[in-house]
Order: C-alpha cells, then structure tokens, then sequence
C-alpha cells in the first residue's frame, strides 16, 4: 500500500523534474543523432561517388554477363550467355570521383 502511495507521488512529481535543462539535454541528444546520421548518409554517398569515378575510369563502364533460355522443351534446355556493357565516360567518371573525394575530405558546415 505504501508503494502505490511512493509511485503516486513519483508519478505527480514527474512534470515538476521534467525542467528545461533536461528539455535541452533531449534536444542535445537529438542533434547529435541527426547529426550523426547525417556524416553517415555523406560517408555512404562519397564512397559510392568514388567506386563509381573508380569503375567508370578503371574499367570504362559495368560489365556482366546475364544467362538468356533460347529453346526450353521438356527435358531439353538450350541456353546463351549474353554480356551486356553499361558504359560510362570517362569525364563522367572523373567528375564522380572528384565530387566523391570533395563530399568525403571537406568538412561539413555547422549552424550556429
């Protein structure tokens, strides 16, 4: 009986701890999650911006080969082998990589 008297006056005392310094400090802490969040989303952007320039410079372009079925009767099955190519210039490439190089070395502007 005496602990539902204890959790009463915790639980009515609550509004008078909630201040504005611990109002601030869940402010704090949501900056810096988003602000954490948002280095990562560049950190990923600039990575994917250099491995693009990268591919686009090293190897001209993205090339796979993909498995076409020509003829499919029964137990009789006849398949090719088709390689496809998407190429990419090589400004193209050379422009990725330098963007991707300048999200990831320039540091981030901060709001006052």
């Amino acid at each position: 009986m005496l602990s539902s008297f204890v959790e009463a006056g915790l639980r009515s005392a609550w509004p008078l701890q909630c201040t504005a310094a611990a109002q601030r400090n869940r402010q704090l802490i949501g900056a810096s999650i988003a602000d954490d969040l948002s280095m990562t989303v560049r950190y990923v952007v600039g990575s994917l911006l250099v491995v693009i320039g990268l591919v686009s410079l090293l190897w001209g372009g993205f090339r796979w080969t993909q498995q076409k079925t020509v003829v499919d009767i029964g137990p009789i099955e006849a398949k090719t082998e088709e390689h496809k190519t998407l190429p990419i210039p090589p400004v193209v490439g050379a422009l990725a990589l330098i963007g991707g190089i300048v999200v990831l070395v320039v540091p981030s502007r901060r709001r006052a």
